[in-house]
């Protein structure tokens, strides 16, 4: 996670609760949390309380603890970053998911902090694993560098030798069955009528088995260096989908639990290292549709625009929120319209406006305009009532004119405002934490020569 950006990406977070709780139950709890009330920190007082906050944060995260699971990571790269899919999983040659690549570069991602990055892993191998057509064990040719099935097993298996000649088997299994998933896409064809060619939809039906359980585990030497276990159900029939994803590797533990119908989806996330909760996160979603694949599968033929504009029109309300070591909390309400898609990434440059700088910006503040009146951020420390912070959507430009060449664009951005109406860009703000840089660079600086090659893995 990068410096600049430790709040926003909190938010995110939990916006996209890519990490859940042990709870079976989801009772999210709407809104803004916090109880009493504190002091209300200037914006000096309140970048040393992040600061603070973020160091312990980083100072949880030390090399040694992962550094066997990295170094395999990178070995993985350096030795088999472009070796090809076995030929019965059907994707692209150098496509990396559902193959080793995909587990270990989450694995690895893990290690470096990404709090996300260990439901990646546990989800590589879920929900589209066929067993009766991928179970086998699977070694690397060399002479080929292709990942060869050498003999048939009922799991899914990975097996090499680490840099010392060690045994490495990734293991990934099935459990209580299976369940069914049905839906149809339509596509276009075509035919040749009375000497010329006519375009015609044609209904696709798909159906799936999909396992109920999947287990995964890397060990190295006999060693256990990380499992998963991802338990799911989806009914196509009654629109509801449920998901409980528990993560480990070394040290580290995520946990994820997802619930959700048409009209509503709900998650929670915890993180955990050495044992010792960290982080936690929940967001729920309202709309339509929500759980409705045929819903999904009738935008295939659309353009980005239109689909987009669809999707938009399927939600209705977000609500989110995060807590870091119980000292900060990040919360944001939305209101779902049918821009908000495009006004999130859009961009307003000098090509599509001819130069016009003046309707660039116009248009990029529209946008932020509608952005801030539907998206609502809280900041508060300790767990109370008290708003710190906020974030509000302002309009950033960029110039990268030179000599005669003109080009520019506007993007949307966002601002830390303060209750006093100090406002500061994100970045600046976050890039001045200048004794969490101190300690990130050397968090870095610890585990540079093997994350160099590990984070070369190509997804």
């Amino acid at each position: 996670m990068k410096l600049t950006y430790f709040l926003p990406a909190v938010l995110v977070m939990s916006m996209l609760a890519s990490c859940g709780g042990d709870k079976k139950e989801i009772d999210n709890p709407g809104g803004p949390q916090g109880s009493g009330s504190m002091t209300e920190m200037t914006p000096e007082e309140s970048k040393e309380y992040l600061q603070e906050t973020a160091a312990e944060f980083l100072n949880k995260f030390k090399p040694e603890d992962q550094r066997q699971a990295v170094e395999l990571a990178a070995y993985f790269s350096s030795e088999f970053e472009y070796f090809d899919a076995p030929e019965e999983f059907e994707i692209e040659p150098n496509e990396s998911k559902r193959t080793p690549a995909a587990y270990l570069k989450a694995l690895s991602d893990a290690a470096r902090g990404d709090m996300d990055a260990l439901t990646r892993a546990a989800t590589s191998y879920s929900y589209t694993v066929n067993f009766n057509k991928l179970s086998g064990i699977y070694e690397p040719n060399y002479a080929k560098e292709k990942w060869v099935k050498t003999s048939d097993s009922k799991d899914i298996v990975f097996q090499f030798k680490n840099k010392s000649g060690q045994p490495v088997v990734l293991t990934v299994a099935q459990s209580g069955g299976e369940y069914d998933v049905d839906f149809s896409i339509d596509e276009w064809d075509e035919d040749y009528v009375n000497g010329h060619w006519e375009e015609f939809k044609v209904k696709y039906q798909y159906f799936l088995s999909v396992p109920k359980t999947v287990k995964a585990t890397l060990t190295e030497n006999g060693k256990q260096l990380a499992d998963s276990e991802v338990v799911s159900s989806i009914d196509t029939k009654k629109h509801t989908i449920s998901a409980d994803v528990k993560a480990n590797l070394m040290n580290l533990k995520a946990t994820t639990i997802v619930e959700g119908t048409d009209s509503k989806v709900e998650a929670r996330s915890e993180f955990y290292i050495s044992g010792d909760w960290v982080a936690e996160g929940y967001a729920t979603v309202t709309g339509r549709d929500l759980c409705n694949i045929d819903k999904y599968t009738s935008m295939a033929d659309m353009d980005e625009e239109e689909a987009e504009t669809e999707w938009a029109k399927m939600f209705k309300t977000g609500d989110c929120g995060a807590n870091v070591l119980d000292k900060v909390q990040v919360y944001a309400q939305i209101e779902y319209y049918k821009n908000l898609p495009i006004d999130l990434g859009d961009y307003y440059d000098s090509y599509d406006y001819d130069n016009n700088k003046d309707a660039a910006r116009k248009d990029c503040e529209q946008a932020c305009d509608r952005l801030n009146q539907h998206i609502k951020s809280q900041v508060r420390y300790n767990k109370t009532k008290t708003d710190q912070a906020s974030f509000k959507f302002v309009p950033y430009f960029y110039d990268y004119s030179y000599g005669y060449y003109d080009e520019w664009e506007y993007v949307v951005s966002a601002d830390v405002l303060f209750p006093d109406g100090t406002t500061y860009d994100v970045a600046s703000y976050f890039e001045n934490f200048t004794n969490v840089a101190r300690k990130w660079n050397s968090l870095l600086k610890a585990y540079q020569n093997i994350w160099e090659v590990a984070g070369g893995i190509e997804w």
